[in-house]
C-alpha cells in the first residue's frame, strides 16, 4: 500500500518534469526563434512543441505509470497467493484500447513501450505517400543540407559541453523545418518533401546519397543513427567552426586539405561514436583522392606536401562512412549474437533474462562498467522490447547499447 501511495504521489510530478525536460532539450531551437522572429513566434513554436510532446512523451509516461498503478491496485486487493494472477487483467484492458497501427507499434504484451528509432522514422516520413508530396529540387537539397549540417555541428558542440546526449539527426531535421514554418503539420510536410528529394536525386550527387543514409531516407535495415555523429565529428575537425555552411554552399564540390582530412579521420575513428580501429588501407584510399578530379587552378603542385593537396569532402566522407558501416555490420552481429546466446541458455520456464545473467553478459562486453549503467541499460531494453515479453529483443538491445556508446565486436 505504501508503494501504491508513493506511485500516485509521484505521478503528476513526473508529468510536469517530463515537459520541463522536453523544453530543455530544445532550448537552442526556442532561443533561435525568439532572436529571429520575436516572442509571438516563440509562443507559437512552444504550442507546436507542446502538441508534439503530448503525442510522443506524455502519452508514454502516463500509459506506463497508469499500468503500473493499476497492477499495484490489483495486487493490493487480491489475495497474496493470487498476486501473480493480477497482472493479465491490466494487460487485457490495455490491449483492448489499441486503436490504430501506430499504437500497435508501441504496444507489446498490453503495455505501452518505448519506440525504436526505426519505428519513429516510420511515423515521421516513411509512411508518407511519395506521390503526394513535391520533392525538393537539387538546389533546394544543397541549401537545406548545408544549413542542417552547419546547425547540427554547432548544436552538437553545445550538447557536448553540457554532457547531454546528442539529438538524432532525423529529429533535428524535423525541428529545422519546424523552425522555418512554425507549424507542426507544415514542418512534417516539408520534411517529407526533403526526404522525397533525397530519394529522387540520390544518384546525382554523393552528398545526396551520403545524407540520405544519415537520415535513413532509403530504409536501410543496417542503418544506425550514430553514423551522423561520426560523420559530423569528422566535419567538425576538418572545417573551422562557423565556416561549415559557407564551405558547403559556395562550391559545387567543396574541398579540404589532405592533411586535415587525415587528421579528422583519425579523430573521428577515435571518438566514442567510432566502432573500432579502421583498416590500414583506408588511409591510402584517402590519399588517392588528393587532387583527383579537381581543376589545376584549385591545387598546388603534385609533388607538394599534404597541406598543398586537396580532397573532395563528399568523396572523403563516403570512404570513411563505408568503413564505419562495415564495422557496424560486425558490431551488430556480435552484439545481437551474444544476447541471443545468453537467452538460449536460460531454462524454458525462467522467463525473461535475469538481471544477474544480464550483468555478467555486460561485464563480458565492457570492462569496468558501473552497476548503475547496467541497470539503466536493462530497463531501457525492457521498455523498448515490452515489459511482458518472454525475452529481450536483440535489435532493441543493440540500439540501447549504441545509445550508450557501447561497441562490442567480439571477445578480446
Amino acid at each position: 500500500e505504501r508503494e501504491l501511495e508513493k506511485m500516485q504521489s509521484m505521478f503528476m510530478e513526473l508529468v510536469w518534469k517530463s515537459w520541463v525536460n522536453y523544453l530543455a532539450e530544445r532550448k537552442f531551437l526556442l532561443q533561435k526563434v525568439k532572436d529571429k522572429m520575436g516572442n509571438e513566434q516563440q509562443m507559437r513554436l512552444m504550442r507546436s512543441l507542446f502538441i508534439d510532446w503530448k503525442i510522443t512523451t506524455l502519452n508514454e509516461i502516463i500509459w506506463n505509470q497508469s499500468q503500473e498503478i493499476s497492477y499495484l491496485e490489483e495486487s493490493v486487493k487480491a489475495d497474496p497467493n493470487e498476486k501473480n494472477e493480477a497482472k493479465p487483467e491490466p494487460e487485457k484492458k490495455a490491449s483492448d484500447q489499441t486503436l490504430n497501427s501506430e499504437k500497435d507499434a508501441q504496444t507489446a504484451g498490453g503495455m505501452r513501450r518505448t519506440l525504436t528509432m526505426q519505428e519513429k522514422l516510420q511515423s515521421m516520413y516513411w509512411a508518407a505517400d511519395s506521390d503526394a508530396v513535391k520533392p525538393f529540387s537539387k538546389s533546394g537539397l544543397i541549401s537545406a543540407i548545408a544549413e542542417i549540417i552547419s546547425g547540427k555541428v554547432e548544436t552538437d558542440a553545445a550538447y557536448d559541453r553540457h554532457r547531454w546526449p546528442r539529438q538524432a539527426l532525423p529529429e533535428y531535421c524535423r525541428d529545422y523545418f519546424l523552425l522555418q514554418t512554425g507549424v507542426n503539420s507544415a514542418a512534417t510536410k516539408r520534411l517529407c518533401e526533403f526526404i522525397s528529394g533525397l530519394r529522387k536525386h540520390q544518384e546525382e550527387s554523393i552528398w545526396f546519397k551520403l545524407f540520405g543514409y544519415l537520415v535513413n531516407a532509403f530504409r536501410d535495415d543496417q542503418w544506425d543513427q550514430h553514423a551522423a555523429n561520426f560523420i559530423f565529428d569528422a566535419i567538425k575537425e576538418s572545417v573551422p567552426a562557423g565556416l561549415v555552411r559557407g564551405r558547403l554552399m559556395n562550391s559545387e564540390n567543396p574541398t579540404v586539405p589532405l592533411s586535415d582530412a587525415l587528421r579528422a579521420s583519425e579523430l573521428a575513428f577515435a571518438s566514442k561514436y567510432s566502432l573500432g580501429i579502421p583498416h590500414v588501407g583506408i588511409w591510402q584510399k584517402v590519399k588517392d583522392l588528393a587532387n583527383a578530379g579537381l581543376l589545376e587552378s584549385d591545387f598546388g603542385k603534385s609533388d607538394g606536401t599534404d597541406e598543398d593537396k586537396l580532397v573532395r569532402m563528399d568523396s572523403w566522407l563516403e570512404i570513411i562512412l563505408t568503413q564505419w558501416r562495415y564495422q557496424l555490420i560486425t558490431c551488430r552481429r556480435e552484439t545481437t549474437g551474444l544476447i541471443e546466446a545468453q537467452q538460449r541458455l536460460r531454462p524454458d520456464d525462467a522467463g525473461i533474462l535475469s538481471i544477474v545473467r544480464f550483468t555478467s553478459m555486460m561485464r563480458e562486453m565492457v570492462d569496468n562498467i558501473e552497476d548503475v549503467e547496467i541497470l539503466q541499460i536493462y530497463k531501457e531494453v525492457a521498455d523498448m522490447t515490452g515489459r511482458h515479453q518472454d525475452k529481450l529483443a536483440s535489435n532493441c538491445f543493440f540500439e540501447v547499447c549504441r545509445n550508450h556508446c557501447i561497441s562490442y565486436i567480439g571477445p578480446a
